[in-house]
């Protein structure tokens, strides 16, 4: 309805990494001396893979 997305952060390790890849909608690159975010906290995310267009979707 605002047209927020809600995400799931992947796994990122071992040899699923690219499996975990194909499945992913947007990356989210964290910088060096950024240790994480706050819940709730608004960040940036690279869609590559693009979500239909859907007026109720939450990705949770």
């Amino acid at each position: 309805p605002n047209g927020d997305y809600y995400i799931e952060p992947l796994r990122l390790t071992g040899s699923g990494i690219l499996s975990t890849l194909t499945r992913g909608n947007g990356i989210l690159v964290i910088p060096e001396n950024v240790e994480g975010f706050d819940v709730g906290e608004r960040v940036v995310v690279e869609v590559i893979n693009p979500i239909p267009e859907c007026e109720d979707i939450k990705i949770t």
